[in-house]
């Protein structure tokens, strides 16, 4: 019995020291090891790769650990107000933004065609992801902190895959343009144009912006960088007396034609009436002549 109560604390033990081993593998960082990042960029709707982004990698922040908790320092080249103990802080991506200067080491890699960047060699610590280009077409991804290592799972892990959760939206520019058709024979129509008139541009009827069209800009306009809708309609805002509008969409440019009205509708009455008067003018003198002759002939 002695034997087997011996026995069974010896096997005891060797679990127990097992277990810390195993433990201390799974819950103690390795100081030792370089990180690696595989970031992904893709957009919302169509899920499509996002070649030749350009990300930048900055390094914040060291990493230490003590009871088997993180804890991280800015380095040297950063000075921020920002608290690090909480990195799930709403405003603690922006906070750091705004301490970001020219000294800071960071390292530069563009997607490729599947949309991928890979960053390895990584110290340990706490790094800023910032898109510092644009990419036609599309939105940037807003900046996010990511740490190395991460834990995953309940332990540490060096090699991260990172798909910013931010929503990369399709973009697209729409256009607008002015055109005058004014009858050739006036010399003055260009001289007599407005000196600008508004457009508004309208989503889902609502507008989102107003803008002067004039001879300043060739009576032409872009908007950049809109998100990618159907439901975009462009209208002149009060079109000049005496001309009337027509709209044709090519694409994502809309052209609009003034067209001088030659006669007003509400003019047609006063047209008529001056053209009335003439002719009952004309027929008056013509029974006042008739009169005359007869009377001259005795008749």
């Amino acid at each position: 019995k002695e034997v087997n109560m011996k026995y069974l604390k010896y096997l005891f033990m060797l679990i127990m020291l097992f277990s810390i081993d195993v433990y201390a593998d799974n819950y103690s960082v390795d100081f030792n090891k370089k990180g690696k990042l595989n970031i992904t960029l893709t957009d919302k709707e169509e899920n499509k790769a996002i070649e030749g982004a350009e990300l930048t990698l900055y390094k914040i922040a060291n990493v230490s650990e003590k009871d088997y908790h993180l804890f991280y320092e800015y380095v040297d080249k950063i000075t921020c107000n920002a608290s690090l103990d909480n990195l799930e802080s709403s405003t603690l991506t922006n906070e750091i933004n705004s301490c970001l200067n020219d000294d800071i080491i960071v390292t530069k890699k563009i997607t490729n065609k599947d949309g991928i960047v890979l960053f390895d060699n990584l110290e340990l610590g706490l790094y800023l992801v910032k898109q510092t280009n644009k990419v036609k077409g599309y939105s940037t991804i807003n900046s996010y902190l990511i740490t190395i290592p991460k834990v995953v799972d309940n332990k540490f892990t060096y090699e991260i895959s990172s798909k910013p959760k931010t929503d990369i939206l399709r973009l697209i520019d729409i256009n607008v343009k002015k055109i005058w058709n004014t009858p050739l024979s006036n010399k003055n129509d260009k001289e007599n144009l407005p000196q600008y008139i508004e457009v508004g541009l309208y989503k889902d009827n609502e507008l989102i912006s107003k803008i002067k069209l004039n001879k300043d800009n060739n009576w032409s306009y872009t908007w950049e960088d809109l998100e990618k809708s159907d439901n975009y309609d462009i209208i002149e805002i009060n079109v000049p007396k005496g001309y009337t509008a027509t709209y044709e969409k090519i694409d994502n440019t809309v052209v609009i034609t003034n067209t001088k009205t030659l006669v007003q509708t509400g003019n047609n009455n006063y047209l008529a009436l001056i053209i009335g008067l003439f002719g009952v003018t004309f027929i008056m003198l013509g029974i006042f002549y008739n009169l005359k002759v007869k009377n001259e002939q005795g008749i």
